[in-house]
């Protein structure tokens, strides 16, 4: 081994040497633990539940209506479009941070006329020269992740692709349940029209009765003002009726992207069966599969990710880096051997002091995980709430549900002893209209109570997720995406 070798081992030992006193001297700050409230663990915690609605909650009703114009708005609405969008903008995200962990590898090509200067430091033989520099040079680069910042700035990449895609799909939840309640609204509002059409009916029967007893003398004025004020009422709320009907249908229209001619208005109906009748209880773990929470808990990672990356600010960066070069001064000995350069050797870099500006960076990202954990423990906490209220009044509505059902046979049987009578000869028909309308007015108290418990139960499909279920969103990373590439 020649001097010149030995000098040189002394001088890379020293400079490693000294390189980690000094890297010693700059003790990174631990990485605060993220704190999670207990209502999040607990809601985290537990095994998947069977009463989870699946992801098409509304085909066994057996709406085939229901089932297109879901279908239409998942197709035509720009605000899915927009979070489809926002998906491939982070993956795409995703893709340019892991092509930042392989070999970087760039060809530069220079030919420049120059002439250089006869005085300064110039060679002699080139003093008042004009020559052409010529150089080809082709550079690697490869970044060994010795601290693992690009680790963790893949990790949070990934995180922020996980929550878009979340929150996607908490968009398309809400999208369907709209077009849903919008549906049964549109029920709602044909079974009132067609009630106002009997009602009318019956009205006018009265109307008519009562105008020839006036006539005849049989009956007071004041009996014939209070039926006509009464069908007026009737009529007016026939109108605001189908005004709301008019509304309903464009508001679907404008969910499904569609013409309001397109919408089967006159088809609307809610399904033949009873509502399911609401649960006594439902495990908190069930929230926590909601796709908006899913997008809080992936948004928290990333900003975790974040803080490793901060963190890893404070440590060594070593990247491999070579090249390999045609350099000639004129142009008949650039593309020669003799004109051949190449070099190969590891770059280090070295934080040492930046007066805090690292530290504090890390502690910012902190704040900002922090910050998010706590706007997820809110939303946790709305989702309880929320759940709790669908299911509340659904058990109410289950009550005044059957106590109209009993109202409604006790004025079915008045009905059917009115008519009795009549046909006995005991009465005329004016009590037995007077039954019918008692009897109507019941059953407009049932189709509104049923169409509030259809619209409770579509409420509390949409505080439940409306079937979104990602198994492993609670695992903070899921790494088989990251093994593939």
């Amino acid at each position: 081994m020649t001097d010149f070798h030995r000098h040189a081992k002394r001088r890379m030992a020293a400079i490693a040497a000294a390189c980690g006193l000094l890297v010693a001297c700059v003790a990174p700050p631990a990485i605060e633990p993220a704190r999670w409230p207990a209502a999040v663990q607990v809601a985290e915690s537990g095994a998947p539940f069977a009463g989870w609605p699946n992801q098409d909650w509304w085909t066994p009703w057996g709406l085939s209506e229901l089932d297109e114009l879901i279908r239409l708005a998942r197709a035509n609405a720009p605000t899915l479009e927009a979070a489809q969008a926002r998906v491939r903008a982070s993956q795409a995200a995703l893709d340019r941070t892991h092509a930042g962990q392989g070999i970087q590898a760039n060809l530069s090509v220079e030919s420049t006329r120059l002439r250089y200067p006869e005085v300064g430091a110039v060679p002699a033989a080139l003093a008042g020269r004009q020559v052409w520099n010529n150089a080809a040079k082709l550079n690697f680069s490869w970044d060994l992740d010795w601290s693992g910042r690009q680790r963790a700035a893949l990790e949070a990449a990934f995180a922020a692709l996980q929550s878009v895609r979340a929150e996607a799909r908490a968009a398309q939840t809400l999208l369907d349940t709209e077009v849903a309640l919008a549906w049964f609204e549109l029920a709602r509002l044909q079974s009132l029209l067609a009630w106002t059409e009997r009602m009318i009916a019956i009205q006018e029967r009265q109307i008519l009765m009562v105008s020839q007893r006036v006539a005849a003398g049989l009956d007071r004025r004041d009996g014939l003002l209070l039926l006509q004020a009464s069908i007026a009422r009737t009529r007016a709320e026939r109108s605001e009726w189908i005004r709301l009907k008019q509304r309903t249908i464009a508001s679907i229209a404008e969910l499904c992207g569609i013409a309001a001619a397109q919408v089967p208005a006159n088809r609307a109906r809610w399904p033949d069966a009873e509502v399911p009748a609401p649960l006594d209880d439902l495990p908190a773990s069930l929230l926590a599969r909601r796709a908006d929470l899913t997008a809080h808990r992936w948004r928290i990672e990333a900003s975790q990710g974040a803080v490793r990356q901060a963190h890893a600010a404070h440590l060594p960066d070593v990247n491999l880096a070579a090249f390999a070069a045609l350099l000639s001064l004129g142009l008949d000995r650039w593309v020669t051997l003799g004109a051949r350069s190449y070099g190969v050797g590891p770059i280090v870099s070295l934080p040492i002091f930046d007066a805090g500006a690292r530290a504090a960076q890390q502690s910012e990202r902190e704040a900002t995980r922090d910050a998010l954990i706590a706007d997820y423990h809110a939303a946790l906490l709305r989702a309880v709430r929320e759940v709790a209220q669908e299911l509340e009044g659904l058990r109410a509505l289950q009550g005044q549900r059957h106590a109209l059902q009993d109202a409604a046979a006790a004025a079915d049987q008045l009905l059917g002893v009115s008519e009795q009578r009549r046909a006995a000869g005991v009465i005329n028909l004016m009590p037995v209209l007077d039954a019918e309308i008692t009897q109507l007015q019941q059953r407009r108290l049932i189709i509104e109570t049923e169409a509030r418990q259809w619209q409770s139960q579509i409420g509390l499909v949409r505080a439940l997720g409306g079937g979104f279920d990602d198994t492993n969103s609670q695992a903070p990373l899921r790494t088989s995406v990251l093994e593939r590439r």
